[in-house]
């Protein structure tokens, strides 16, 4: 009961205050954003995976009912309550680190023994959906050996065994832990920016490659804007480069919020929460930032504000010099 306790914990901090999309293919998309600037504290906005039934906007029914967090105007677009960057405090970036294999199959049998509750095991895509994204996100945060991945994707597969009904909600996580975890090479990504012109994720090995998923509607994902100004003027002349995979229902929405934010960098167009990018890289909340080194390995996922900084300083810091060449950090 402990171990359950300190697992629900550790949702309830990961998705309080979080805005819920709707379910992919079964809801409108989502309302275009108010006039205002958001909270730079704002939570990220959370939407259930490609094609499944809808999850729980919050942990706990506490956090679920209470107005203030979930609706207040004022919080969401109160000009004065937006932060600048020097402001707002942000948490020390924490580079992905190894496990040992005990640690792996302990959370695997943490998240098995949830997952076999009666309670859980009878509605998985309600009840058991928000443990098994917390496993996955915990998982994508860690350098996992190919032993270790393989060992987290035999479980998932027998998972799939005993709830077929959640096939592509498993098979999803299973997705993300193969292909998006620290160490993976990022699945290539094919589109048109927002002027029609097709161009590839794989264009842009060579350099360092900050990924947003985001979207006007999206108040977390406004609260970031600055930031990614900021990175913009930083690291000019630098072999950094920002794209985005934009949301919004309306290709003018899009247009106008660069343009008038200042937000000059490269973006796909994914039309909605449902679009083909969002759902090939099982995006389930927004926003969602990858950090990519000059390979296309992921190298940071998750990363915020001032954390944003700190993992480009890192990779660039990487970079082969005169008396080391190729050498690469940890």
């Amino acid at each position: 009961m402990k171990r359950l306790a300190n697992w629900t914990g550790f949702l309830a901090i990961a998705l309080a205050g979080a805005c819920s999309a709707h379910t992919i293919g079964d809801a409108p998309s989502p309302p275009a954003p108010s006039a205002a600037p958001p909270s730079a504290d704002a939570s990220p906005t959370v939407a259930p995976t490609p094609g499944d039934a809808a999850a729980p906007t919050a942990a706990t029914p506490a956090t679920a009912a209470t107005p203030a967090t979930a609706a207040t105007p004022a919080t969401a677009a109160t000009p004065t309550t937006a932060a600048t960057p020097d402001e707002e405090p942000a948490p020390p970036l924490v580079p992905p680190s190894r496990l040992e294999d005990a640690d792996v199959e302990r959370q695997v049998a943490t998240l098995d023994s949830l997952l076999t509750i009666p309670v859980n095991a009878y509605d998985i895509h309600d009840k058991g959906r928000n443990h098994l994204r917390r496993f996955t996100d915990s998982l994508q945060r860690k350098l996992l050996t190919p032993k270790q991945t393989g060992h987290v994707a035999t479980y998932l597969d027998e998972l799939v065994e005993r709830h077929p009904e959640a096939t592509k909600m498993i098979t999803g996580q299973k997705f993300l832990i193969e292909n998006l975890a620290p160490g993976k090479v990022a699945p290539n990504i094919v589109g048109k920016d927002i002027d029609g012109v097709e161009f590839e994720l794989e264009d842009y090995r060579g350099s360092i490659v900050v990924l947003f998923f985001t979207g006007e509607w999206c108040a977390p994902c406004r609260a970031e804007y600055p930031h990614q100004r900021r990175m913009l003027e930083r690291y000019a002349g630098e072999k950094v480069v920002l794209l985005g995979v934009n949301s919004d229902g309306e290709l003018d929405i899009v247009r106008e919020a660069k343009e008038r934010e200042g937000l000059h960098y490269r973006t796909w167009w994914d039309e909605s929460t449902r679009g083909p990018i969002a759902q090939a890289w099982i995006v389930w909340s927004w926003p969602t930032t990858y950090i990519l080194d000059a390979d296309g390995v992921v190298r940071y996922t998750r990363a915020r504000g001032e954390q944003l900084f700190e993992a480009v300083d890192a990779l660039l810091r990487e970079r082969p010099t005169a008396a080391g060449a190729g050498a690469k950090g940890p």
